[in-house]
């Protein structure tokens, strides 16, 4: 199994760290989750950077942090149907592809990938927007899970 290109809009199953973890000393996550790739940098010739936001199904406390993931998308990337969210205040960058990126354990045997799938460009957009605008306010928080 080869592990994707981490191109932005790619929904990836990654062990993602909460900032409350990270101020209590956890350098790992509680659990892995469905997050989507917002960029991939380049730190040298042999190391990219990938900052994720993450996918949870607890409602945000403050609606501007996050987008609701549509039904339809969620199907089409093989989630569950309950109603979920891209917390697009919160993230995390790490080393591509890092120790924490899981493979998807929904997919059968013959499919299993480290990837849901791609966002529909426009909600891409959007959260790429919605990050830009928390980091022009300060309200950005990343987790840097890269060392």
């Amino acid at each position: 199994m080869t592990i994707p290109a981490p191109k932005p809009g790619l929904v990836i199953r990654y062990g993602f760290v909460w900032e409350h973890e990270a101020d209590a000393g956890h350098e790992t996550a509680s659990k892995s989750r469905p997050c989507a790739i917002v960029v991939a940098t380049s730190m040298d010739e042999n190391q990219l950077v990938v900052t994720v936001c993450p996918i949870t199904h607890r409602p945000p406390d403050d609606s501007v942090g996050a987008l609701a993931l549509p039904i339809a998308v969620k199907q089409r990337l093989g989630l569950d149907a309950e109603e979920s969210w891209i917390i697009t205040h919160e993230l995390n960058a790490f080393v591509w592809p890092g120790v924490d990126l899981e493979i998807v354990p929904t997919k059968p045997p013959a499919q299993r990938s480290f990837s849901y799938g791609l966002l529909p460009e426009r909600l891409y957009l959007q959260l790429r927007d919605q990050v830009i605008c928390h980091q022009r306010a300060g309200r950005l928080r990343i987790v840097n899970c890269t060392e």
